[in-house]
């Protein structure tokens, strides 16, 4: 399941950098992780934190661009993203 999830991270930045909402850059490895706490969603991924300052702008920004491509996905606390698997 990370890795479907991580390659949906991938095409929503690819699908933004094509729309001009982001820079053409190359992503840095990030992680998904499977939450096991109930409430928390099914996931959790740190692509924003770690490429926020790739792209030049803050990890929250990041996370909802990403976020905007995505769907069942919100923008954590601070600038993680969670979401459930449909």
């Amino acid at each position: 399941m990370e890795k479907l999830i991580g390659g949906e991270i991938y095409r929503a930045v690819a699908e933004a950098v094509s729309a001009g909402e982001l820079p053409q850059r190359l992503l840095a490895p990030f992680n998904v992780d499977i939450n096991l706490e109930p409430g928390r969603g099914d996931f959790s991924c740190n692509a924003a934190l770690v490429n926020a300052k790739t792209f030049g702008m803050p990890p929250r920004r990041l996370a909802e661009i990403i976020v905007g491509r995505l769907s069942g996905i919100a923008v954590g606390s601070p600038d993680s993203l969670f979401g459930n698997v449909d």
